[in-house]
């Protein structure tokens, strides 16, 4: 079964737009990263707001070439593409055999709600969270009330313009972690090298003291 990753940015107050769906906020860094995710996917699964969104405001689909999946209660279709599928019959069921049948990994387009139905059912694997260094004050919520599940850090990065990239995998009930976080790991090598240092230093001033024991001043004749 291939997986189901999405990647989104977000202010540090947890907003992923203003009220007015207005993503200005975004540095172009970020948008050209998660565009880049988009296009290196094979396979797009989009919540119904956002398709109809991006296809009203950004002049028609941009990814006609990627087979598209929208998750919606009924079908709203307005492209002549064939590439473009609605799934109306009860779709999370939909989303998980299209898990099942796809031969490549999936990347999710979607808000706040789409993103959380996807959290709720347990379908999404992977998030990448892109969190910018803005507070918008209020807008549209990153995600909504969920049922509580553990995530592990499997990958972080720092963008040129102090946006933090975090990657997380989904761990379902009852699995193990079988892989040490990397800020984990980068802090267990930086208690490491400040124990080594301790221990040079100790050993240094050891030697330090012994020499000076050792060395007997010359004494000035009345």
């Amino acid at each position: 079964m291939k997986h189901l990753k999405t990647c989104i940015a977000v202010s540090l107050d947890g907003f992923i737009a203003t009220k007015d769906n207005e993503l200005d906020w975004m540095p172009e860094n970020v948008r050209k990263e998660i565009s880049a995710a988009y296009e290196q996917s094979g396979v797009l699964l989009a919540g119904v707001n956002t398709y109809t969104y991006i296809f009203e405001h950004w002049g028609g689909w941009p990814y006609k070439s990627k087979k598209t999946f929208v998750v919606s209660h009924y079908d709203t279709n307005v492209t002549e593409k064939k590439n473009v599928t609605f799934l109306t019959d009860m779709p999370l069921r939909a989303v998980n055999e299209l898990k099942s049948s796809s031969e490549t990994d999936i990347q999710v387009i979607g808000g706040g709600k789409f993103i959380t139905s996807l959290i709720e059912a347990s379908l999404l694997d992977e998030i990448t969270l892109y969190i910018v260094p803005v507070m918008l004050g209020d807008g549209i919520r990153f995600i909504g009330k969920t049922f509580g599940s553990k995530w592990e850090l499997t990958q972080n990065k720092i963008l040129d313009n102090q946006v933090v990239c975090l990657t997380y995998r989904y761990i379902p009930p009852g699995a193990s972690t079988t892989k040490i976080s990397i800020i984990n790991l980068s802090i267990m090598k930086l208690s490491v090298a400040n124990i080594t240092i301790s221990i040079l230093f100790l050993g240094l001033s050891f030697l330090f003291r012994k020499y000076e024991s050792n060395i007997k001043l010359p004494v000035k004749s009345k």
